[in-house]
């Protein structure tokens, strides 16, 4: 066989490995975070899967050990098709524990919530947490 022949036959093969890799990535669902390594969130929402309407979503800030940190500041970010449709920022409960209980889902679909948390020493951590929005109850 020669080395065209091979190609040729292992070229479908190759575009499915490639399409199916990129696919994988498509439909992640886990948080995905940028900046200090040291803080940790855990993302809590209220209904889960979120709804058309007024949710809850809660963020516990944590250092690597999952020690709380309060007096940080959690900024949210509601992303819909690359526009930030919602902007709010956390109350603290204390426990590490940060709540926006009046987040606005406005449309059905694909969101990416984002959480920004900044402390008082100037570390910054950043991360997206994609959800479904489902449409609310007739």
């Amino acid at each position: 066989m020669s080395v065209l022949t091979l190609r040729r036959a292992f070229a479908p093969l190759s575009l499915c490995v490639v399409l199916a890799l990129a696919l994988s990535a498509c439909g992640r669902t886990e948080a995905r975070p940028t900046g200090d390594a040291d803080l940790q969130l855990r993302w809590t929402l209220d209904p889960d899967p979120p709804q058309v309407g007024r949710g809850s979503i809660r963020v516990d800030v944590a250092d690597v050990s999952w020690k709380p940190r309060n007096g940080v500041r959690v900024i949210l970010t509601g992303v819909r098709d690359g526009v930030a449709l919602v902007v709010d920022t956390a109350r603290g409960e204390g426990a590490g524990r940060y709540r926006a209980p009046g987040f606005r889902f406005e449309v059905a679909g694909p969101w990416i919530l984002r959480a920004r948390v900044e402390t008082p020493e100037g570390r910054w951590t950043e991360e997206e947490y994609p959800v479904e929005v489902v449409a609310g109850e007739p």
